[in-house]
């Protein structure tokens, strides 16, 4: 065995074991993959496959057994299926890659690079009976063909068919990640040259696992660039969340309320004390329920719901006697619901229906259930508004759009506000049961 194949079975074995390190790195605790990640692991399976099989191509080489003379040509022909197979690859990573940062690459590209492998491979499949690309001397060494020159220019061309792909896709792509697809470019275009100047030594193969590992350090630390960007936004999320929470349950204890409910409330202590009691037990669980849901996701049964919806206008009757009432139509209260998506409805139904009345009114609640779907209707014959104006930013209309907010994301439903001048106004909830199901269930 020359000191030359020496040198290349040393280097390439110890290229495979970095690629079967690396590619077990890119294994442990990983449940779920990008696509770009499952064909950065396709490249670096078929790597430590092709340094294996030069490795076995220079051990063999010189080799007149009868298992010399098989594993020579055997190792040789899978050397170049895996090179064309990599290259094809490499182009697979880059399309997916792009994909991910929110570009289309079209399949041409991919398409114009298998037909340049294939050709490449039905070359190299002739030479096994032509020595076209290359063939074997009397002594079993490898020697090359007059066709190696379209085999190494058909490899230059999916190597610029790739370079196109990428360059034209830069803008999508963060600066490191295309340096290094242009590393891709140069590095394999400069080992072909010296592969074809320095007979006898596979810098080609040296340069893709240089290559590789070059990929494979920038894909990782974009990946965790993204997992910490990911990170970063989930906890302004949720800290976007407390703040709405916070919002939703400040924008139901208005001040105005809170003061008309304390005075009716002192002015009934001197002369009726029983309903006094019986009104602050009531503002103490207004309170509390308002209260309790700062920090809560998770649906409540409607009855519960309709019971503080009950208690909060028990409270405004104390003010407004006679000139508030209140009808009931329940047909459905068997189901779950946010908390506080009716109270606040119903709310903005007195404060700006029957409060801008002069003689007062009446406010609905109906609810039924038809077709797999949940209706509640909030519907008062107030002094109405026209929807065609933008609401006003009080704290009603933002607890009007904080209960939207709730519905759509922790049950699927949805809010409509229905509305003219003088002809009151309809609100409807609508909950689709299959929906809210999916939702009590994950």
């Amino acid at each position: 065995m020359t000191t030359t194949a020496i040198i290349q079975i040393t280097v390439e074995s110890t290229a495979a074991l970095i690629c079967i390190l690396i590619f077990a790195l890119l294994m442990v605790g990983r449940k779920t993959m990008e696509r770009s990640t499952i064909h950065m692991t396709e490249l670096l399976v078929i790597a430590i496959f092709l340094l294996i099989s030069d490795s076995l191509a220079y051990y063999f080489r010189g080799d007149m057994s009868e298992l010399g003379l098989q594993m020579t040509r055997s190792s040789n022909f899978l050397v170049y299926t895996f090179q064309f197979v990599i290259m094809f690859t490499v182009s697979l990573y880059a399309k997916s890659l792009i994909e991910e940062y929110g570009a289309t690459v079209s399949f041409n590209y991919l398409y114009a690079e298998l037909t340049c492998c294939a050709v490449a491979m039905l070359c190299v499949m002739v030479s096994q009976y032509t020595g076209f690309v290359y063939t074997f001397d009397d002594h079993n060494r490898y020697v090359r063909g007059p066709g190696i020159y379209v085999t190494m220019g058909l490899g230059i061309l999916c190597v610029i068919i790739h370079g196109i792909m990428v360059f034209r896709k830069r803008r999508y792509l963060p600066r490191t990640v295309f340096r290094n697809q242009i590393w891709y470019l140069t590095v394999p275009f400069l080992s072909i040259i010296l592969q074809t100047i320095f007979y006898g030594f596979s810098f080609m193969n040296i340069a893709i696992v240089i290559v590789l590992i070059s990929m494979f350090g920038i894909h990782e630390s974009e990946r965790i660039k993204k997992f910490e960007e990911q990170t970063l936004l989930l906890a302004i999320q949720q800290e976007q969340l407390t703040e709405q929470r916070i919002q939703m349950v400040t924008s139901q204890i208005q001040p105005h309320f809170l003061f008309n409910a304390l005075s009716t409330i002192s002015s009934l202590c001197s002369i009726d004390p029983k309903t006094a009691e019986k009104a602050i037990d009531n503002f103490a669980d207004y309170l509390r329920i308002n209260l309790d849901t700062i920090g809560e996701q998770k649906l409540i049964p409607f009855k519960t719901e309709l019971k503080h919806t009950h208690t909060y206008l028990w409270l405004e009757q104390l003010r407004f006697g006679d000139d508030l009432k209140i009808e009931y139509d329940i047909k459905a209260d068997d189901f779950m619901i946010p908390p506080l998506v009716l109270q606040p409805v119903v709310e903005n139904a007195v404060k700006h229906g029957i409060c801008k009345k002069e003689d007062g009114g009446t406010v609905t609640i109906k609810v039924t259930r038809e077709n797999g779907e949940i209706k509640i209707l909030v519907a008062d014959d107030g002094a109405g508004f026209d929807t065609s104006k933008p609401l006003s930013k009080d704290k009603t209309h933002v607890g009007i759009n904080n209960v939207k907010h709730r519905l759509a994301t922790l049950c699927g439903g949805s809010l409509t506000i229905e509305s003219a001048p003088g002809a009151g106004t309809r609100a409807t909830i609508l909950i689709k049961e299959d929906i809210l199901n999916e939702h009590i269930a994950g």
